[in-house]
């Protein structure tokens, strides 16, 4: 049986991170699970270097096609969704990865101005805006527990 979007993961193709506040944004697709928050960026723009880093996931040029791929596997699991997004995301230096259960900040906020926030151990905070009307409110609603 296919996983369930809104109940099993939520995924929102268009997103935007500020890695730091040293202007490092990337575009990005946001993929949630009730245990994680997967980061799949499609682009990185660093403005000290003024360079651009392309991503692709999955064999696939727009990370977003890809991961819409996988979700549609009739046979996959939360489990193995999350074990196949960990191995493709751990070689990365930047933090892709959030075990919500070890965040040291977890907030999400709706609205024209709404992000999300996120920040590991040892980490930076991470804030997070899911493109798209109405996104930010489904995934308030799909995390409400944690919030």
């Amino acid at each position: 049986m296919a996983l369930l979007a809104n109940q099993d993961y939520v995924f929102f193709p268009k997103a935007q991170v500020l890695e730091n506040r040293l202007a490092k944004m990337s575009d990005a697709c946001f993929l949630g699970t009730k245990r994680y928050i997967f980061i799949v960026p499609k682009r990185s723009i660093q403005s000290f270097l003024v360079a651009t880093k392309i991503t692709h996931y999955n064999g696939k040029q727009d990370p977003a096609e890809g991961l819409t791929e996988l979700l549609a596997t009739d046979a996959l699991t939360v489990d193995q969704l999350e074990q196949q997004l960990t191995e493709q995301l751990s070689g990365d230096k930047e933090t892709r990865i959030f075990p919500l259960d070890q965040a040291e900040v977890f907030t999400m906020k709706a609205g024209f101005w709404g992000q999300t926030k996120l920040k590991m151990p040892g980490d930076k905070l991470k804030q997070i805006t899911i493109r798209g009307k109405g996104n930010k409110a489904v995934a308030i609603e799909f995390y409400k527990e944690r919030l």
